[in-house]
């Protein structure tokens, strides 16, 4: 008797351990589930991130090969002092683009090799890091784009297309 006994209670012992046991492997499977949640989480974040800084770069290169710069001038190039005349507050707050939002002109007007240029393609970069489309032409190409444009019957068309950009430099 003394042995089936003992057998019963070794039995109940291991019965509970078995209980204690499932449920210690219950909890770390929760645990584990949640750990591996918490990192699927952080890995699905980074890799959105990661896809929506590929998209804004291509995005920002497939706009400035559209917009046709003729070279690669910033802003903060351009020698304010070599050309007194150019206010630098005033293209200062050129920069923020607000112009285009309020569609508002901005012409550059001149001599030869005052930095018009230079000062519409530090413009059009600018609106390009904001996410605007720029398209860049001088006005007699653009004169004569539309000169052919109505001898081959497509001035309207180049016409609709000009103006679908943001900022026209």
């Amino acid at each position: 008797m003394e042995y089936s006994e003992h057998y019963q209670q070794q039995m109940q012992q291991i019965g509970n351990n078995c209980s204690l046991l499932l449920e210690l492997l219950q909890q770390t499977r929760v645990n584990d589930w949640q750990r591996c949640a918490t990192a699927f989480k952080e890995l699905l974040s980074l890799l959105c991130e990661d896809e929506k800084s590929h998209r804004k770069d291509n995005n920002y290169h497939r706009r400035k090969s559209a917009a046709k710069l003729p070279a690669t001038k910033n802003l903060e190039d351009f020698d304010f002092q070599f050309q007194p005349s150019v206010d630098t507050k005033v293209i200062s707050d050129l920069s923020t683009c607000d112009y285009i939002n309020t569609k508002s002109n901005v012409i550059f007007i001149g001599n030869s090799g005052t930095g018009k240029t230079h000062l519409a393609i530090g413009l059009a970069l600018k609106a390009l890091t904001r996410e605007y489309s720029v398209y860049f032409t001088t006005v007699s190409d653009m004169l004569y784009n539309l000169h052919i444009a109505r001898a081959d019957n497509s001035y309207h068309k180049k016409v609709k297309l000009l103006l679908s950009f943001d900022l026209n430099s």
